[in-house]
């Protein structure tokens, strides 16, 4: 039967796909600055999903990027240019939302829905591992 966490984690997974659907939905209706903003944020439930089974839960979007950076990518969990495409994901989402003067282009809406595809495959990967790493952590040692 699953923890609470595992359910919480699953659903950060559903909503990443959520969002990585609506992300592709916009996209084919030219709203490049939507999708740019929808595939940050798979990227930001997947980050959530992967820091929540290491025990983390940090709420903002600054946390949440500093927190996957330091407690995954630098520590080997994954590739550290997931670190840096989460980040730089993060703040082309913030000029897409916020920024009355950008207008993101059709490349820069693709290459974001790209990075998230890849980000979240990289998420399931990456709680693998930690399920992996876990479950030796809890074996008994033979004498």
């Amino acid at each position: 039967m699953a923890t609470a966490q595992e359910k919480q984690i699953e659903l950060r997974l559903t909503l990443a796909r959520d969002k990585l659907g609506v992300a592709r939905e916009l996209f084919q209706n030219a709203h490049y600055n939507d999708a740019v903003s929808k595939a940050y944020y798979a990227m930001f439930y997947a980050s959530k999903a992967v820091l929540l089974a290491l025990g983390e839960d940090p709420h903002r979007h600054k946390g949440v990027v500093t927190f996957f950076g330091e407690k995954i990518a630098k520590v080997g969990l994954t590739d550290p240019r997931y670190g840096r495409t989460l980040a730089n994901a993060q703040r082309l989402r913030e000029d897409a939302d916020y920024n009355e003067q950008y207008f993101a282009t059709r490349e820069e809406a693709d290459r974001a829905i790209r990075d998230a595809e890849d980000f979240v495959r990289e998420a399931q990967v990456i709680l693998a591992k930690i399920h992996v790493e876990k479950r030796n952590v809890h074996r008994p040692q033979n004498p």
